[in-house]
């Protein structure tokens, strides 16, 4: 499993944070520094993160019309979620040959990161803990951006795979893509890039997976 190192920690019940220098580009929506700060108040315990407030949203919906990004949404008791914001050094350099070699013929570099890490976070129903990650990817040119799903160790969940959902959804409702996997645990074998746990999608308006 790849996840990137972790140097930041702080509990994201904050509603947003004090550096931001990203403009990220989500099928078809350009997210601007402020705005981002502020969505960020939106990466949720539970597994999940959207760029617009989800207050009504309690329960994973795969059906739900937002920009939202699932990495594995279902109820867990998360007091501290770690993040990182990268914009220079060797972790860029790490994103740019990741990228490169999984998406061919592009030509990316990397100009931005943002990652999150749900480290042994226990679930609700007290039957084990997950660790999984997702790392948000930008470009030099602003036009081109990628999400990175990472999965560690993920216990079953002794809670109903109904009730969870790994994958994500355009505000459209257009672009969207869940993770077909008969249990969550399962996540950490599972690929759509040729290394076990990790899943890569491009989310610029020009690739989106239209399958659900």
């Amino acid at each position: 499993i790849r996840l990137f190192s972790l140097i930041l920690n702080k509990d994201l019940k904050l509603n947003s944070f004090e550096f931001c220098w990203l403009h990220y580009y989500y099928f078809g929506a350009f997210f601007l520094c402020q705005q981002m700060s502020n969505s960020f108040g939106n990466i949720n315990e539970n597994g999940f993160q959207s760029f617009l407030p989800v207050s009504s949203w309690t329960n994973p919906d795969p059906y739900a019309n937002g920009d939202i990004i699932a990495t594995l949404w279902t109820s867990f008791n998360a007091d501290l979620i770690y993040y990182q914001q990268v914009t220079d050094g060797p972790l860029l350099a790490r994103a740019t040959v990741e990228i490169n070699s999984m998406f061919l013929g592009l030509y990316f570099s990397a100009s931005w990161l943002f990652i999150t890490t749900w480290v042994a976070v226990p679930y609700s129903s007290n039957t084990g803990v997950a660790t999984f990650q997702m790392v948000l990817v930008g470009g030099e040119d602003d036009e081109l951006s990628f999400l990175l799903m990472n999965y560690g160790d993920i216990a079953p969940t002794g809670q109903p795979w109904l009730v969870s959902f790994a994958g994500y959804r355009s505000e459209s409702g257009i672009y969207k893509y869940t993770i077909d996997e008969p249990n969550p645990s399962d996540l950490s074998k599972s690929t759509n890039k040729g290394l076990p746990g990790q899943w890569a999608f491009r989310v610029d308006e020009e690739m989106g997976e239209f399958t659900i």
